[in-house]
């Protein structure tokens, strides 16, 4: 089935809420699943290290391909509401953007319990494959599926990186937050760090989600 035009309209709520959801398992669960799966060998302080740089690596390569998805591709009638609005010609946006939403959600799931891992996890992968089949529905009038617009190239001077940078402000700030959490294993570090960064965010973006509302 493809998304509906509630999905289409407001991903960013979507994923939030996964992301919501999965925190929340913690009330039933007080183990995160990395500490689920490595409590019971000996060198687990080195295995913990390992699969948090993991999870780091997988969130900042979420990060980047998200970034440039909104740098490079972003026109300017998506570019409404601090949404994610695809358009009928964003092929090239959707593929990449899926791709870093997916990885970011992986690595952020190691954060979470086991429930909430699969739950985000295979939320998101559910919800991108949900927007992707909607655009693939989504051609021009008179076009099959077999005459696709031709693709946008990346181009630097154009690039809108102030706009995308902001908008993803949340990620980078849990990229870094990730990198102290790897070092230093401290669960409330981590806990106040990303608090912060989705304050940033919503800072950031607070004029555009004001003006979708007037």
């Amino acid at each position: 089935m493809k998304a509906t035009d509630f999905e289409w309209r407001h991903p960013t709520l979507i994923r939030h809420g996964l992301i919501a959801a999965a925190v929340a398992t913690y009330l039933f669960d007080p183990d995160d699943v990395v500490w689920r799966l490595i409590k019971a060998s000996p060198d687990r302080r080195a295995l913990e290290h390992g699969f948090f740089f993991v999870g780091t690596i997988l969130i900042g390569v979420g990060a980047v391909l998200c970034t440039t998805a909104d740098a490079f591709y972003r026109r300017e009638e998506t570019a409404r509401n601090n949404q994610w609005i695809p358009g009928k010609d964003d092929s090239e946006r959707i593929r990449r953007r899926s791709l870093g939403e997916f990885l970011y959600a992986v690595g952020f799931a190691s954060l979470v319990p086991l429930a909430g891992f699969f739950l985000l996890v295979c939320g998101e992968l559910v919800r991108i494959v949900r927007l992707v089949r909607r655009e693939n529905a989504e051609t021009r009038p008179g076009q099959t599926s077999d005459a696709r617009p031709a693709e946008v190239q990346p181009n630097w001077k154009a690039a809108k990186w102030g706009v995308a940078i902001r908008q993803q402000a949340a990620k980078w700030g849990m990229f870094v937050s990730m990198i102290v959490f790897m070092i230093t294993l401290k669960d409330r570090l981590v806990e106040i760090l990303a608090c912060s960064s989705g304050g940033v965010w919503a800072i950031l973006n607070l004029p555009t989600l004001w003006r979708n509302r007037v």
